[in-house]
């Protein structure tokens, strides 16, 4: 509405400009360049409001994507599935309390490494592969944070040099990277800004 009046007060400059007769005699050279000069004026201000219009018309379109994105984050993934994601980290810490178990043979070992990789396939599907349709790069950071646990965790479990049976080492190795996992999960989700 602004940049209507501004334009209808420029083409009017313009249109009183060509119209005009000053006080100098009709064909001085001072009433010629006057008058190219505030043509020139008026051509640059017509050209400045398209300029700005555009700009402002780009920069509302990228906000209104952003706030799109964000509210599709929020009612595709927080408001319906994030019981999914924390169920995801109640199975695993009950999955590695079996590490706490004395003498655990490989073949325990490897059948709760087994569960724990089945749990992370299963959260990629019903998680983490929504953020898909909002943003790749959230998925990828989501989903590389995934996998850093689930590695950590299977290096860890197979690692004979922890003793996992030891409670305290148990949870420096184990409980605690899980919770950070889920922490760090948490914070890029709330984080997001849609850019």
């Amino acid at each position: 509405m602004q940049d209507t009046l501004i334009i209808k007060d420029t083409i009017d400059a313009i249109c009183c400009t060509l119209g005009c007769k000053g006080v100098l005699p009709e064909k001085s050279l001072l009433d010629n360049i006057c008058s190219v000069a505030s043509i020139i004026i008026a051509i640059a201000n017509v050209v400045l409001i398209i300029f700005i219009f555009r700009h402002n018309n780009k920069k509302d379109d990228s906000d209104k994507e952003k706030t799109r994105r964000q509210h599709l984050l929020k009612t595709l993934v927080l408001d319906y599935n994030m019981s999914k994601f924390y169920s995801f980290y109640q199975e695993i810490h009950k999955e590695t309390n079996a590490l706490l178990a004395n003498n655990l043979s490989n073949e325990d070992k490897s059948r709760i490494n087994e569960n724990i990789k089945e749990k992370a396939v299963e959260l990629r599907q019903n998680f983490i592969d929504m953020f898909l349709a909002i943003d790749d790069n959230l998925y990828k950071m989501l989903l590389s944070k995934i996998d850093e646990l689930i590695d950590s965790l299977t290096n860890t479990i197979f690692d004979e040099g922890i003793n996992l049976a030891f409670k305290p080492k148990y949870d420096e190795e184990v409980s605690k990277r899980i919770r950070e996992s889920k922490t760090a999960i948490i914070g890029v989700l709330f984080s997001y800004t849609g850019e």
